[in-house]
């Protein structure tokens, strides 16, 4: 199995401590686990939860970036082999013939371990945002098995992808930010948004499970 060059034991405690986080600013009440921004309604469980506005914000952009991704498949297709299929104006239906011509760009354009490796946050995504409708996994991608994507949906992708790209952030793992960002540069911009608002508001509050105190 391909390792890249990052210490394996920083990138599993990273990622684990953003789930924890994700956590703890929801259960504080922190402004990032708001419902609807304005009401004093809150995700106890998880900022990231799609319920919230953070959430909201961030699937959106990961859909989109999906949507596009899967379009610029369809394109890629017809340039090469020839295939005749419409472009999609959502994920709501995705065709087989859509489903086929992802995982064949993904096949082609990522062949090697490295390769997979350094998107293994996109192909995640894709099967979690879909329910598993396109599931790159068992294509020999990386990420969640089928039976995870359907039961989590949009809230695991949004949950699984912050806690990859708040990991990146802080270990500055400049290789796999770039990697991901080629295929949902959106995402990408939206999560690192949110990871420096975090920060930002680290800096006047003390993070602890059931409340927010001013440092």
């Amino acid at each position: 199995m391909y390792k890249r060059q990052v210490h394996g034991a920083w990138k599993v405690k990273l990622h684990e401590e953003s789930h924890q986080l994700d956590h703890v600013l929801a259960s504080m009440k922190s402004p990032f686990a708001l419902i609807d921004g304005s009401s004093d309604k809150y995700s106890y469980w998880s900022f990231t939860d799609t319920q919230t506005v953070t959430g909201k914000r961030l699937i959106k952009a990961m859909d989109d970036d999906i949507l596009n991704m899967i379009n610029k498949a369809i394109d890629w297709d017809a340039k090469k082999y020839g295939t005749v299929q419409k472009q999609l104006k959502s994920l709501g239906k995705i065709p087989q013939t859509a489903k086929n011509s992802l995982i064949m760009y993904l096949q082609e354009n990522y062949p090697t371990a490295k390769d997979r490796a350094l998107i293994d946050t996109v192909t995640d995504a894709i099967g979690m945002s879909t329910g598993g409708k396109i599931h790159p996994w068992k294509h020999g991608f990386w990420g969640h098995p089928l039976s995870y994507c359907k039961s989590r949906k949009k809230d695991g992708a949004v949950s699984e992808m912050w806690a990859n790209m708040n990991a990146f952030l802080l270990r500055n793992d400049t290789e796999a930010i770039e990697a991901v960002a080629k295929e949902m540069p959106l995402a990408v911009k939206e999560f690192t948004d949110v990871h420096n608002e975090i920060v930002e508001y680290s800096k006047t509050h003390t993070f602890s499970y059931g409340g927010a105190n001013n440092a």
